[in-house]
């Protein structure tokens, strides 16, 4: 029994040792502390060597009962970091968060000073400063309470953000008590958003947004998603639609439904439907799924970075 115990423990440690070269081969993992809060930040390989043009950003917002550390170890986003030259940021709630450590998205009565909001927006502006990101490339997204601040953030800044990522989370301007059943309409939620902007509003022209959830969810109505959809389609004045085949995603499930919302001939919107997600992070790797994470799915952090890229409205 001992040559086989060691056996096992040798050849454990040296699939440790394997997993940790080939990371490190992609880039590292940096922790900070930033206010009441603890930050991942993924900082991809040879990524300070290009010019300020070519890096760019993304601050990605784990869901409730949730952690940041759940998303840099499941959300899957290295190999398309390092493809992309994009530093990734994932941030703990600030002391807790609301309720079950929720990210606070609720209501309407949101500024840029109170909230989580304010956080959020420092966190960017210093890792921009910081690390010299291109401004016209910043990106945010989030799961379930994460993706409904990123939606009020988008309102809030949408000449901050240039990319959106929305994963099974209620729409902007939604209450704690309207998780499991979407009762604002269309109309509603896009003129929420608006309230938010301001003055900035003449920036949704240059914003594009992904809409992913799952046939599986039991928690957020997916509902949501389309809503959050069209919302933004009415705000970016379109109303031309396509259907794509997910079938050709990276990940491994990619079957669903996809619909692309065009303006002038260009995507601006995708709007996906992930068949057997539940309400999850699609981390789309495969193998063992973690703290609301599903790896029989899409692998929405490549499909981002791909998407983010190539269609990015800014300069």
């Amino acid at each position: 029994m001992r040559p086989s115990y060691f056996y096992s423990l040798t050849l454990l440690c040296h699939l440790a040792l394997t997993l940790t070269s080939v990371q490190a081969e992609k880039g590292e993992w940096r922790e900070d502390e930033f206010a009441t809060s603890n930050v991942f930040t993924f900082i991809p390989k040879g990524f300070l060597e290009k010019g300020k043009e070519e890096r760019s950003l993304l601050i990605n917002l784990h869901g409730c009962a949730q952690k940041a550390k759940d998303l840099k170890e499941g959300a899957g986003w290295e190999a398309p970091s390092l493809e992309h030259n994009t530093l990734i940021v994932i941030p703990d709630v600030p002391n807790g968060g609301k309720y079950t450590g929720c990210w606070n998205y609720y209501g309407k009565d949101h500024s840029r000073l109170n909230k989580d909001n304010q956080f959020i927006l420092n966190l960017t502006a210093k890792w921009i400063k910081d690390y010299q990101i291109n401004p016209h490339q910043v990106f945010i997204a989030g799961l379930s309470s994460g993706s409904a601040l990123a939606f009020v953030l988008s309102c809030l800044a949408p000449e901050v953000y240039a990319g959106v990522g929305l994963n099974s989370g209620p729409s902007v301007g939604t209450g704690v008590f309207e998780i499991s059943r979407a009762r604002q309409s269309v109309d509603d939620i896009a003129q929420n958003c608006r309230s938010l902007a301001k003055d900035k509003s003449a920036h949704f022209r240059n914003q594009i947004v992904s809409v992913i959830s799952g046939d599986y969810d039991w928690v957020v109505d997916n509902r949501y998603s389309q809503i959050s959809a069209d919302a933004y389609a009415k705000m970016f004045q379109t109303t031309s639609k396509v259907e794509f085949d997910t079938s050709t995603l990276a990940g491994s499930n990619s079957e669903g439904k996809g619909i692309h919302y065009l303006l002038n001939g260009k995507v601006v919107i995708s709007l996906i439907e992930n068949k057997g997600l539940g309400h999850n992070w699609p981390g789309g790797q495969g193998g063992t799924s973690g703290s609301f994470i599903n790896q029989d799915s899409i692998d929405y952090a490549r499909y981002l970075l791909d998407f983010f890229h190539s269609n990015n409205r800014r300069p």
